[in-house]
């Protein structure tokens, strides 16, 4: 996938973080976005896979979602775009919760990576 043929700038000025994959789930994109809300910068973040970037999202029944199906794994697998409240782990090791929002990447039909975009779900309190 090249990143060239995507318009880069729109997702850099999104308030929503935004990571874009590639097919081994790579971290191939971070926002500024993404930088805030979690606290990881985009060296800390681009190329590590996303199931070892330390985010480690939790399901609302207490499941590692990278140790098994998550959402981008999902959208990745048959296209389809999936919405799911998550608790992610920041940078400083408080969890919050998240709206995620997936969509899978395509280059001539085939799908080449996904992009996940997701936004801080105001509790009234962090997570710990």
């Amino acid at each position: 996938m090249e990143k060239s043929k995507l318009d880069l700038k729109k997702l850099e000025e999104s308030k929503d973080g935004i990571y874009l994959v590639d097919e081994s789930r790579k971290i191939i994109y971070w926002n500024l976005a993404a930088c805030q809300l979690t606290g990881y910068s985009k060296e800390e973040m681009v190329g590590k896979h996303c199931y070892e970037s330390g985010l480690d999202h939790i399901s609302m029944d207490e499941r590692h979602l990278c140790r098994s199906l998550c959402p981008l794994m999902g959208t990745m697998f048959d296209g389809k775009t999936r919405k799911e409240e998550v608790l992610v782990q920041t940078k400083d090791r408080s969890r919050v919760l998240i709206q995620v929002e997936t969509y899978s990447l395509e280059e001539d039909g085939k799908i080449v990576g996904a992009m996940e975009l997701f936004r801080r779900k105001e509790t009234g309190h962090e997570i710990k």
